[in-house]
Order: C-alpha cells, then sequence, then structure tokens
C-alpha cells in the first residue's frame, strides 16, 4: 500500500488530478509512476478519462509489489529522473514547434510584405501608364486644335482677300465708267496728271477697311507709305502697297515714285498686304 501511495504522490506531484492518477495506476497494474504516467500521456484525449475506477482494497493489496526502503528511494529517485527527462524533452518539443511556428509566422509575413510591395509596385505602374496616355491625349487634342484654328484663319483671310479683290473691281469699273461719261461730252483734251493738283486715294488694309485720303499728284509712294502707318489701326506689321488692275506691288525700290508717275491722279486704289519676313 506504501509504494503505491508513493506512486500516487509522484503523480500528483505533477499536476495531475487524483481521479486521473488513481485511474492510471490501476490500468497499468500498479507498476510505477512512470508507466502510469506514460498512460496518462497517451490517453488525455480519451473521452472517459474523468470517469471514475472504483479500487477495493484487495485489489489495490493485490497490485502492490513489496519494496524495501532503500528499493524505494532508489525508485523513487529512478521515477524523478524519468519525469524530468520527459519534461525536458516535452519542453524541447515545444520550443521547437514553437520556433517552427515563428519561422512560418515570419515566412507568412514576408510573403504577405512582398504581395503588398508588387501590388503597390503594379499600381504606379498603371498609375504612369494611365498619366502617359491622358498627356498623350491631351497632346493630340491640342494639335487638332491647332491645325482647325489654322484652317479657319486660312479660310477667313481666302475670304476677306476675295471680297477685297471684288470690291476693288467693282471701284474700277465704276471710275472706268466714270472717266468714260466724263469724257464722252467734253471736246476739251483731257489733263494730264501733272495738271491736276490734287489726288484721292482709297486705301484698303488687310482687316477689310478702308481708308481714303487726299494726296498731290506730286507726293511718292514713300508718303503714302507714311501716311498708312501713321492712320491704320489694325495693329503694327510690315506691308507693301498694290494695285489690282493692272496688279502691281511697290517695292523698296518704287518707293520715290510720283503718284502721278504711277498713274494713281486723280483717283486711285491701293491694297495694304502684310509681308511675311
Amino acid at each position: 500500500m506504501e509504494d503505491r501511495e508513493l506512486a500516487l504522490a509522484t503523480i500528483l506531484s505533477m499536476g495531475y488530478a487524483q481521479n486521473r492518477a488513481e485511474k492510471a495506476l490501476f490500468l497499468t497494474g500498479n507498476k510505477s509512476a512512470e508507466a502510469a504516467i506514460n498512460w496518462l500521456t497517451d490517453h488525455e484525449n480519451d473521452p472517459d478519462i474523468d470517469e471514475p475506477i472504483t479500487l477495493n482494497e484487495a485489489e489495490l493489496q493485490a497490485t502492490e509489489q513489496k519494496l524495501t526502503p532503500e528499493e524505494k528511494e532508489a525508485k523513487l529517485k529512478e521515477i524523478r529522473a524519468k519525469i524530468a527527462e520527459r519534461k525536458a524533452q516535452k519542453q524541447r518539443e515545444e520550443e521547437e514547434a514553437e520556433l517552427l511556428r515563428e519561422k512560418n509566422r515570419r515566412e507568412q509575413g514576408q510573403k504577405a510584405q512582398e504581395a503588398i510591395e508588387k501590388w503597390k509596385d503594379t499600381q504606379d505602374r498603371l498609375e504612369i501608364e494611365k498619366k502617359k496616355r491622358e498627356k498623350e491625349a491631351e497632346k493630340a487634342h491640342l494639335e487638332k486644335l491647332r491645325l482647325q484654328l489654322q484652317r479657319d484663319k486660312e479660310e477667313r483671310l481666302a475670304k476677306m482677300q476675295k471680297r477685297t479683290e471684288g470690291q476693288d473691281t467693282a471701284l474700277a469699273h465704276q471710275q472706268q465708267a466714270a472717266a468714260a461719261a466724263t469724257a464722252a461730252p467734253a471736246a476739251a483734251p483731257a489733263k494730264k496728271p501733272t495738271e491736276y493738283t490734287d489726288c484721292v486715294l482709297q486705301i484698303r488694309l488687310p482687316n477689310g477697311t478702308a481708308l481714303k485720303e487726299n494726296f498731290k499728284p506730286t507726293d511718292t509712294i514713300r508718303d503714302v507709305v507714311e501716311r498708312v502707318e501713321k492712320v491704320k489701326t489694325d495693329g503694327v506689321y510690315p506691308f507693301q502697297l498694290m494695285t489690282t488692275f493692272p496688279k502691281k506691288v511697290y517695292t523698296a525700290d518704287t518707293m520715290n515714285t510720283t503718284l502721278a508717275a504711277a498713274e494713281l491722279v486723280p483717283r486711285g486704289s491701293l491694297n495694304v498686304v502684310k509681308v511675311n519676313l
């Protein structure tokens, strides 16, 4: 009875419940605390582990082994050493399992971080591509707008030039008709340009504005250019003077030509034409 009590005390000192300790000793034939502890380890998840077993005195005495005090002490030391070894082994296994779990957590964390960084890189690349497409689309839109404005400008200039030419043609016809009507009843010969004292010029600007200016027959083309520069209101730009019928452009080498010599007396029509430098 004393040997069983020693084994029971040993098992209880390890934290096992009374019912489990007694059940393990009984089912292992009261051989030793070590055998009982091994049984408890193997059956700790059994559904009936905590169900009690009724043990009578005769059964307990029948399973006991009589030991001398020296044998009891030696046996106790052996059991304690094995228990300590078993605890150490279990501790090592738990530490190894914890290291493995920590390793797995770190690997999972690293994989998650890599996945996040990869996702961010993908998002950055997509954003860069999106901005590039938007920039190219804006550039194409601006180029299309520029071309449309250029076409509109050219169309307006063409219409204005056509209108100016039509007006000049009508004016020339009117001048010819007036000259013919004036010359018909007159028996006296027509005056020479140098015999006139005044000269009236109709000058048309590029924007369609018509100027009517008075000059002397002895004034030169240069005088007309200077007058136009003073009175025109459509901005500053280089230009030349041109007649339509017949078409003639007055360049730098004709600036000293008098209006009489240019056959613009007593009336004449000139167009202001912009010059692209």
